[in-house]
């Protein structure tokens, strides 16, 4: 049968991220992770590949 890789969740709910733009540098703050099932206690994280949506600041 086939492997099943497994990738670490490294970007939680509430993650502030460094993102680089043509005109200068900006923060981007996670809001939500598109297509988690969350558990009680548990908060949603994002891996590579994942659709999340954040804010600009």
């Amino acid at each position: 049968m086939g492997s099943k890789f497994r990738m670490s969740l490294g970007l939680p709910v509430a993650a502030n991220i460094n993102c680089t733009d043509n005109i200068r540098a900006k923060n981007l703050y996670i809001i939500l992770v598109k297509g988690i099932g969350a558990r009680p206690n548990r908060l949603p994280s994002a891996c590579v590949g994942d659709m999340v949506m954040a804010t600009v600041k």
